[in-house]
């Protein structure tokens, strides 16, 4: 928790995940981390199907806004963090 918190404070956790010269021990914690982000991601996007979009004619969020296009999206950009 020491290291997150150095981390986010010199810059992000994914930088020190760049440069860790620790054996990639935080580089490998920090991928553990993006990938059950994305399982989560697509779990959330799962769910908005089944329970919203099947039953909608129209695909609109809050605000109107096309949100299945949007929650893929999300988690293809959440996979992309990946070191």
């Amino acid at each position: 928790l020491r290291a997150v918190s150095a981390a986010s404070a010199s810059g992000g956790v994914r930088g020190a995940a760049l440069r860790d010269a620790r054996g990639g021990q935080l580089r490998e914690a920090y991928n553990d981390a993006v990938n059950e982000l994305e399982k989560f991601r697509s779990q959330h996007k799962a769910f908005a199907y089944n329970y919203i979009a099947k039953f909608s004619k129209k695909e609109r969020g809050t605000g109107g806004s096309d949100f299945m296009p949007a929650l893929g999206g999300f988690r293809d950009t959440t996979a992309k963090h990946v070191i």
